[in-house]
């Protein structure tokens, strides 16, 4: 999002986050090509996103103990049983040990 941010609305973002006018050369030749330096983050974007998400795993990990893991138990956790499995956890004393 940050990328799109740039790309369209750089003229007004940049100085925001440190680069006054002049604008840097990479913003120059971004800005010469919007339409393409964002179908570069779309694509990119996409091809992250699915190389990612394709293993299927997922798993909560707190203080070195593994709390869920959707490998084991064949779904995702609801958000209350991820609430329960953490206050679980530190009532036990369990993030206290080394």
């Amino acid at each position: 999002m940050a990328a799109l941010a740039v790309i369209f609305g750089g003229d007004s973002v940049l100085p925001v986050v440190g680069f006054p006018p002049p604008f840097p050369q990479w913003y120059e030749q971004i800005r010469a090509n919007r339409l393409g330096s964002a179908a570069t983050v779309w694509i990119v974007g996409n091809v992250m996103h699915g190389s990612l998400a394709s293993t299927g795993a997922f798993e909560l990990v707190l203080d070195g103990r593994t709390l869920f893991s959707k490998l084991a138990e064949g779904r995702m956790p609801h958000m209350n049983e991820i609430i329960a499995l953490v206050d679980e956890h530190m009532l036990q004393g369990n993030h206290m040990q080394q």
